[in-house]
């Protein structure tokens, strides 16, 4: 029996009904109260949560799902329902990765548990695991992908699969949810022209349909400038010797292109491309206009087309400036120089693409564990040609080295009436060896062996420590030396037996004893 007294606290009035102050109970293997405590008033640090996502249900198209929250550190969390796992909280924090290869809904429960395995309220979520692509969606109205209107305004309505989101891209940008298998757009243009739409659909699990095209042509007065939408950019640039410049087009106008090369295409089914061939590098520069059956010319649309076939040079590497690069941080920057413009592409231990701007590129990589990690750096420039590679390493080490060892002196303190004593001993290859005390000095591991003279004039006990720091700067725990330098003879030892000398006996031995210095032989 406990008496509870012995352990009062304060205690909420619901709390004071359920444990009187002066009550007896025995706890379970004699545990009290306050050591219960977390588990009998429900208070926050005996409740889990989970963060990693804010719904109760989520959906992916991954294989793995992450399932972390906080927890009361120390105690034991697990994971049950479609899967079984458990991990110790720390830092008030716990994580789950599940790994599942088949598109299902499963069900998780995670609860926390103390050494006597007293269970927290357990909380649960719904991870629904999809890969299959919705079907791309299809639209009623208008009654044809080439529709021709005099109105400022479009609909388009069509089917869809429900609780997706519907996108519509291209000559506008709008979405919506997918209601009653069922979407609808209003698309208002104030001028005649070509419009090119796409139209798809993104499930809940992230999968994205193919798209459904769509044109609407307005038109009230003459034909529009052609349209180029296959060029992104204006000026393109490309390796190849070849060009093609495609796009939308008045049905039955006559598409002309002039400038670096003249070619002219009838536009019978809305759309016309030219194919241009050229063999050298330099820029070239096109107009493209398009005349319709009332013999009414349009205005013009310009493109040019820098036409580059040589590949840069590798990016240069200004920091690290040493590779392999040794750090003990999770962190580490490779930056340098590049093409301005180009993509410069880090592969390797981390894969990531920046774009050169004003002549410069930066990668930032976090690491959390001690490895040698392994990088290549390319670019690409405007026209696609990708230059050679730039090597680089970085040795991430946190582990700080042993202490140098002395192996001479052999003992400490060393007694010598010398006026040089040198410290030597074993180390860690590259580490830097620093000797501190009574004099200082460093030195550069060399095949795992450093060595340190000393020099004193003047009779003294003299203490030393030996350190060494790995090229991460790792500091070593320290090792001592003490040496004791001493010129001075002793005095004479003096015999106190025989008391006299010559002594005279009868015996075959004689003891001689006296006095001396200690520890001298």
């Amino acid at each position: 029996m406990k008496l509870l007294r012995k352990n009062f606290l304060y205690l909420s009035p619901l709390m004071l009904v359920i444990f009187s102050a002066s009550a007896c109970k025995q706890t379970p293997k004699n545990k009290t109260l306050i050591e219960l405590l977390p588990f009998l008033s429900n208070s926050s640090s005996s409740k889990i949560s989970i963060t990693s996502q804010e719904q109760t249900r989520s959906y992916s198209n991954k294989s793995a799902h992450s399932i972390s929250g906080k927890c009361q550190t120390g105690l034991k969390v697990t994971l049950t329902g479609d899967d079984k796992q458990e991990t110790t909280c720390l830092d008030s924090s716990y994580s789950f990765t599940v790994q599942k290869s088949q598109d299902d809904d499963y069900t998780f429960y995670v609860q926390q548990l103390d050494a006597d395995n007293n269970k927290s309220e357990s909380v649960y979520l719904e991870w629904t695991r999809k890969t299959s692509i919705p079907a791309a969606p299809q639209f009623s109205e208008p009654g044809e992908a080439e529709f021709y209107s005099s109105a400022p305004s479009l609909t388009i309505v069509g089917s869809c699969e429900n609780s997706t989101t519907v996108s519509l891209a291209g000559d506008s940008e709008q979405e919506q949810i997918c209601e009653s298998s069922a979407f609808h757009f209003d698309v208002s243009k104030g001028t005649d022209g070509p419009y090119y739409f796409t139209i798809k659909q993104t499930d809940l699990a992230g999968n994205n349909s193919e798209v459904t095209n769509l044109f609407w042509y307005r038109k009230t007065i003459g034909p529009p400038a052609p349209t180029i939408s296959n060029l992104q950019t204006n000026p393109h640039y490309s390796n190849s010797s070849t060009l093609v410049i495609a796009g939308i087009c008045e049905r039955n106008a006559t598409v002309s292109l002039s400038g670096s090369d003249t070619q002219s295409v009838a536009c019978p089914t809305s759309s016309y491309s030219f194919n241009i061939n050229k063999t050298l590098d330099g820029e070239y520069a096109f107009s493209i206009n398009q005349m319709d059956r009332a013999g009414v010319t349009s205005t013009t649309t310009s493109i040019s087309w820098i036409k580059d076939t040589v590949s840069p040079a590798a990016p240069i590497i200004t920091f690290p400036i040493t590779s392999p690069y040794f750090s003990n941080t999770s962190t580490v920057n490779i930056a340098g120089s590049c093409e301005a413009s180009a993509t410069v592409t880090i592969s390797g231990s981390s894969s990531q693409t920046a774009t050169c701007t004003a002549g410069l590129y930066n990668f930032q990589i976090d690491k959390s564990q001690d490895n040698t990690y392994t990088f290549s750096i390319s670019q690409t420039d405007m026209a696609g040609n990708t230059s050679a590679s730039t090597a680089q390493q970085w040795v991430r080490d946190t582990a700080s080295p042993s202490a140098p060892t002395i192996t001479s002196p052999a003992a400490s303190p060393t007694y010598t009436n010398g006026t040089n004593l040198t410290i030597s001993g074993a180390c860690e290859t590259a580490s830097t060896v620093a000797l501190a005390g009574d004099a200082t000095d460093s030195a550069t591991c060399a095949d795992s062996a450093y060595s340190f003279t000393v020099t004193k004039s003047v009779d003294a006990t003299y203490n030393f420590t030996v350190t060494q720091t790995d090229r991460a700067s790792n500091a070593s725990t320290s090792t001592a030396q003490q040496w004791v330098r001493d010129v001075v003879s002793p005095s004479a030892p003096t015999i106190t037996s025989p008391a006299s000398s010559p002594a005279y006996t009868n015996g075959s031995n004689l003891t001689i004893s006296g006095a001396c210095e200690t520890a001298s032989t």
